[in-house]
């Protein structure tokens, strides 16, 4: 039981580490990623599902990512961008496009 109530709490604690920096269907630089926490292997598998296997330093700093609907299902890759921006309390995004709203899924409101 008690090791039972020790992994529960390494699990909320987990889930409320990640809630305070990748928000749900917000776009992320992939430098802003990297420097908020350790999102490197969840960049490498946004990479490769989106066809890039082996991605530049300039795609992994400079692309725009999406954070899905929670921790287990990591980010998602949107563009690579000349240059990424800060977007502050909103999405970042890229020079050429201007903030972006936030990403939704088919068919949600």
């Amino acid at each position: 039981m008690k090791i039972a109530s020790t992994f529960g709490v390494l699990a909320l604690y987990t889930s409320t580490a990640m809630a305070a920096y990748c928000s749900d269907h917000v776009y992320y630089c992939g430098w802003d990623l990297l420097e908020k926490g350790d999102y490197q292997r969840e960049i490498t598998e946004a990479f490769r599902d989106a066809g890039i296997e082996d991605p530049t330093e300039h795609q992994v700093q400079q692309s725009l990512f999406y954070c899905r609907d929670d921790y287990h299902n990591g980010v998602g890759y949107e563009r690579t961008c000349d240059k990424c921006n800060d977007g502050g309390s909103g999405s970042d995004y890229c020079d050429s496009v201007g903030p972006v709203s936030k990403w939704t899924a088919k068919g949600a409101t």
